[in-house]
């Protein structure tokens, strides 16, 4: 049958591979309470997590957070003691097991994700390198290398 109408793509609707999935806990700050709550967490091609209520595929993501938008915001272990408002861990959890995700587009969200354990963190982590375009090539040129005064700055380029 003809119709005029597109297709309409959702935009939780995700095109790309997946690269990992699994369990997480993910920390929800409410009106009233905060909790842990376990969801399923997917990590496409494109550094994009997503988070759904289960694994079965029934329902749209919850939140999704493109990690290669903002990848200094990534924090994991003792490094997440450097972000503001680091949530109180579940009985039975170590540091070593969480991970925080911030956002460029949002300064005061911040995803806070726990691992079951810490083998479990290591994969996640190595997925999401993968992920990741390489840093910058950065190069220190001396443009007049006769100049070397306390006044002369050498010029940085990037590639």
């Amino acid at each position: 049958m003809f119709s005029l109408c597109r297709r309409y793509k959702d935009e939780y609707e995700h095109g790309g591979t997946q690269i990992k999935g699994g369990y997480m806990l993910r920390y929800k700050r409410k009106y009233l309470w905060n909790s842990w709550s376990e969801e399923w967490v997917v990590l496409y091609d494109d550094s994009t997590m997503a988070w759904f209520k289960d694994a079965s595929g029934k329902y749209m993501a919850t939140q999704k957070h493109l990690v290669k938008e903002s990848p200094e915001m990534l924090a994991i272990a003792n490094w997440t003691g450097q972000v503001p408002r680091r949530p109180t861990l579940p009985a039975g959890a170590r540091l070593s097991q969480l991970m925080a995700l911030g956002s460029r587009r949002d300064p005061g969200q911040v995803v806070w994700m726990l691992a079951k354990s810490d083998a479990e963190m290591k994969d996640w982590m190595s997925a999401i390198s993968k992920t990741l375009p390489p840093p910058p090539h950065i190069e220190l040129v001396m443009s007049m290398p006769y100049l070397r005064t306390a006044f002369k700055r050498p010029t940085v380029r990037v590639r």
